[in-house]
């Protein structure tokens, strides 16, 4: 079970509070939790006249996005009060037109109410310091660091960087993790990698980080991340800096190959990138993220569906 299992009699007792005390006219309910959707979508049964809006960031019916392990029993019970979600909904949001093609096979009879929110960037907290001059390349990664199909992904970069640690010290690059692992912190400690921790930021202080040190921000896509766009992807594609992306070819690859002037490595190919990483085209700048990614822009479509 998610989170909100808990939450389903307070949740609809806060919202009918809500509508009671003022003029509610749309209810937009996000997952995961995916069960706070199904939840609250129940208040169409009682207030039929309230427009309400699925929001899914992550798809419902894939568990390793949200770090639920779904076996095939419990992948059943999901798709059945997905269902009921779809059958109480005005609209159900997904975030590409890959996952919305994926649940109109799903559930065919309700295709005419999906609707594709891209993930988004707000352009508020895009406020970016100079550029600080320094003798090192400074790689940054910030965010999670996902354990399911680590050995897709993070494994291979660990390897390929004990191998060239020599390499990368003597040409001073380094790495820096904004992120709470201390699993990884230890691991790669004992590895004696040129790993710098820093606990996590708010994203405006982020921001003002990543635009005054980074030289390449690094993003990290397991085998089964491959043709997701997650968000990560085009919060850094804002940065104007150029992103290391570390997955196998897919989706992701192409965002990047159109978005962003900087890398795309399988990782089998790591250890080879990283060995002579200061013969690159050190000259690259990424590109900005275009406006369709915007807040401001996915808002609109968003009141769009409202309105009418």
């Amino acid at each position: 079970m998610d989170a909100s299992r808990f939450w389903e009699g307070q949740l609809l007792k806060e919202l009918m509070n809500e509508i009671d005390s003022s003029n509610v006219k749309a209810i937009i309910a996000s997952g995961p939790p995916f069960r706070n959707v199904f939840y609250a979508s129940k208040i169409k049964k009682t207030h039929p006249k309230i427009t309400f809006i699925a929001d899914m960031r992550d798809p419902w019916l894939d568990g390793n996005l949200s770090s639920l392990n779904f076996s095939d029993n419990r992948k059943g019970v999901e798709k059945i009060l997905l269902q009921k979600t779809l059958e109480n909904c005005n609209y159900f949001l997904v975030t590409d037109d890959r996952i919305k093609e994926i649940y109109s096979n799903y559930f065919d009879k309700a295709r005419h109410k999906f609707r594709t929110i891209k993930h988004f960037y707000d352009e508020d907290e895009s406020r970016f310091d100079p550029k600080i001059k320094t003798e090192k390349t400074i790689i940054i990664y910030s965010g999670s660091i996902v354990m399911t199909n680590r050995d897709s992904c993070l494994d291979p970069l660990l390897e390929a960087l004990k191998s060239n640690q020599e390499y990368l010290k003597a040409n001073k690059i380094e790495f820096h993790f904004y992120t709470q692992s201390k699993w990884l912190e230890v691991e790669t400690r004992l590895l004696g990698l040129p790993i710098h921790f820093h606990d996590p930021l708010p994203p405006r202080s982020l921001s003002k980080e990543i635009s005054s040190k980074a030289d390449f921000l690094l993003s990290l896509n397991p085998t089964y991340l491959k043709d997701f766009l997650l968000t990560k992807l085009i919060d850094y594609s804002t940065y104007g800096i150029p992103i290391i992306h570390i997955s196998e070819k897919g989706k992701s690859w192409e965002f990047l190959n159109e978005y962003n002037n900087g890398f795309t490595v399988r990782p089998i190919d790591l250890n080879d990138f990283f060995s002579s990483f200061q013969s690159l085209n050190r000259t690259l700048s990424g590109t900005s993220c275009p406006l369709e990614f915007s807040l401001s822009h996915q808002t609109m479509k968003l009141e769009n569906l409202v309105i009418h």
